[in-house]
């Protein structure tokens, strides 16, 4: 991570828009979010799918190429995304997901908020809107939940638990550090 990366996350301004989406589980059935999982979308149709009723699937945010964010659900609801509960389900799932990395072997559809990346490898405007994310959703579930997003690699993780021909260049390490760089 530059030295300039780091100078431009106090004045980095996030650029989210919210979409209307279908494939909502409304609330958590009294769980709390406590993981924030960052993969990739590599599909070029994934705005369409997400918004697809039919697809039944979709991440809380995306974050595009230049920077700005797509928000499809509210951190306290939930999609069908990532609904594994068993390695081998994971497996079945990640073929009916291609062009996507998200799987991980434990349900974590009531317990985290799901974050990805357009592309396997981040720029440097995808990173400083993934602290800025981080930030916003730490804040929400300040103020939904009162509790903090505790910034370390056991509560934002990459979904990186099976190995796929797609692969995740992203450095969690470094969202952590920019995200700590300007506290909330």
């Amino acid at each position: 991570m530059t030295e300039n990366l780091e100078k431009r996350t106090y004045d980095h301004v996030l650029k989210i828009s919210q979409i209307l989406c279908p494939n909502i589980v409304i609330g958590r059935k009294g769980h709390v979010p406590d993981t924030v999982i960052f993969g990739c979308v590599t599909d070029k149709n994934f705005h369409k799918k997400f918004i697809d009723g039919d697809y039944g699937k979709a991440p809380h945010y995306v974050i595009l190429r230049d920077g700005s964010v797509l928000n499809y659900i509210s951190v306290s609801d939930s999609s069908s995304y990532f609904t594994t509960s068993s390695l081998s389900e994971s497996e079945n799932y990640y073929a009916k997901a291609k062009g996507l990395v998200s799987c991980r072997p434990v349900n974590v559809s009531l317990y985290s908020v799901s974050i990805l990346f357009e592309g396997e490898d981040a720029t440097d405007e995808q990173l400083l809107a993934a602290a800025s994310l981080l930030r916003l959703i730490s804040m929400k579930f300040i103020r939904l939940y009162r509790k903090k997003l505790p910034p370390d690699g056991n509560h934002i993780i990459p979904a990186t638990a099976l190995s796929s021909k797609y692969s995740f260049n992203v450095r969690i390490e470094d969202i952590i550090e920019l995200f700590k760089k300007r506290p909330i």
